[in-house]
């Protein structure tokens, strides 16, 4: 999930929308958030980070990449279990990158007994 449009390096020409309208509770580096909108300030010398703790169940998660100038994009589409599947918990949203990349993903933590198993989907879209 390291991500990259073309030749084009990660910063302002790049917008990656998301689920949630909350701030993000960690920043570091050129990152920002408005809205359900995150753009990279500038192009970043060293790496940059920002994640969100989501609220925990959630059928599907959605965010989409897109290169402004020629509006390119990658849209990732999570299909979680059923919210009535205790064993599998969204906690996090997370994006990190670098000038070459960047990489965002939802993060969830996995409660299950030995011989339980779960799935889930993870589809990237490219147009």
């Amino acid at each position: 999930n390291f991500l990259r449009i073309g030749d084009a390096e990660i910063g302002p020409d790049y917008s990656l929308s998301v689920p949630f309208d909350d701030p993000f509770e960690n920043e570091l580096g050129p990152v920002g958030k408005e809205g359900r909108s995150i753009t990279v300030k500038e192009i970043p010398e060293e790496y940059f980070y920002a994640s969100k703790k989501l609220s925990g169940r959630m059928e599907n998660g959605e965010w989409t990449l897109v290169h402004k100038t020629d509006g390119r994009r990658v849209v990732c589409r999570e299909e979680f279990p059923s919210p009535l599947a205790y064993h599998l918990i969204v906690r996090l949203f997370a994006v990190w990158g670098m000038k070459h990349v960047i990489s965002p993903e939802f993060f969830i933590d996995i409660d299950l007994t030995p011989g339980q198993s779960e799935t889930w989907k993870r589809i990237y879209t490219f147009l």
